[in-house]
């Protein structure tokens, strides 16, 4: 079911669809609606194959999970929180399910993250100082966090710098 602020609900993806079959080009149309010209050819394309039934919203989730953990186990899981009533430390060494995903040698897969942070001047940022133009041109600008994590170690490490 489309959300309330959806650009295109199946209603809306009937009229692009009528509108592009019509002779219209599809870019008109996808700017007439608010969206991309992509996306127009992307409903266009689903109609012509599927009919109206091609409209319609569609599950996100995928159609298999080839590794997903099997119902012994997560019924085995379920019951050990229940009876137990504890994390998920304990209930793996109880269940034999391990408690976290994590990859099996260090450095395999690495986490990166990079946090813009505002520089505040000595002295107080724009609560003490205001706003003016004269405050505003001072060229504080700001800093880049860098942090980066191991997987399999959970060692962590973070970096300051000028720029991303």
């Amino acid at each position: 079911m489309s959300h309330v602020n959806a650009r295109l609900t199946v209603h809306g993806r009937l009229l692009l669809v009528e509108r592009v079959l019509a002779g219209r080009p599809a870019a008109h149309v996808a700017k007439e609606l608010g969206i991309s010209r992509q996306c127009a050819y992307r409903w266009v394309r689903r109609y012509r194959a599927e009919g109206l039934t091609g409209l319609s919203d569609r599950s996100s989730r995928p159609h298999h999970t080839p590794t997903r953990t099997s119902t012994d186990r997560e019924q085995a899981v379920i019951a050990a929180r229940s009876r137990m009533r504890c994390g998920p430390a304990r209930i793996a060494a109880a269940t034999g399910v391990p408690a976290r995903y994590e990859r099996d040698r260090p450095g395999e897969l690495v986490h990166v993250d990079v946090k813009k942070l505002g520089r505040v001047p000595d002295g107080g940022g724009w609560r003490v100082h205001g706003r003016s133009e004269r405050v505003r041109g001072r060229g504080i600008g700001y800093d880049y966090v860098h942090a980066v994590i191991d997987d399999r170690t959970r060692l962590a490490y973070a970096e300051i710098h000028a720029d991303e």
